[in-house]
């Protein structure tokens, strides 16, 4: 099939007015276009943001409840010969205790 010109009439090439003409009206498109890209790049930047933003809260949470950073843990290699137990007062280290003479 072939294709129909319109050139010929006052040495006019339409076929070049007709492309410009659609190039331009398709203009207003691509920008739309692009600008719903970069508006969903933007709104993926938010989520993320908005996922760190509640992890940070999480955490800032945790940080606030105070008996988290008064608690102690204490260890003992064998528990049948001593016992140990620390309060929120117990200075924070390492001790050891040296059994220099039985009762």
């Amino acid at each position: 099939m072939s294709a129909i010109t319109f050139s010929g009439f006052n040495q006019i090439d339409f076929n070049v007015i007709l492309k410009a003409v659609m190039e331009q009206e398709r203009q207003p498109l691509a920008t739309l276009q692009q600008r719903r890209t970069a508006l969903e790049v933007q709104k993926e930047a938010f989520g993320t943001l908005a996922s760190r933003l509640s992890a940070l809260e999480s955490a800032a949470a945790a940080l606030a409840d105070a008996t988290a950073f008064g608690a102690r843990t204490t260890r003992v290699g064998d528990s049948s010969v001593l016992g140990v137990a620390a309060g929120g007062t117990t200075p924070a280290g390492s001790y050891e205790i040296v059994v220099s003479e039985l009762a």
